[in-house]
């Protein structure tokens, strides 16, 4: 069983990872214009990274919804 606590850490991993994309591809068109060749590879793979993992978080996030509204649903649990 998945528990909540899992999606919910999955949940807030999406949006950190989503930022820090969002904040490396920035910094990789502030690089580029300040012709900062070494940065603004730094930068890039960063991003690349942080969308990679985005994708990951992501692809995981959706087998934990799935596999967690597969389960039958507990006894004791009130819904």
């Amino acid at each position: 069983m998945v528990s909540r606590r899992l999606i919910l850490v999955l949940v807030a991993a999406a949006v950190v990872l989503l930022v820090s994309f969002a904040v490396a591809s920035a910094m990789v068109l502030l690089l580029d214009e300040l012709v900062d060749a070494g940065g603004a590879l730094l930068a890039r793979r960063l991003a690349v990274a942080c969308l990679a993992a985005l994708v990951v978080d992501l692809i995981c996030l959706l087998l934990a919804i799935g596999v967690h509204s597969a389960d039958p649903p507990d006894d004791n649990e009130q819904t």
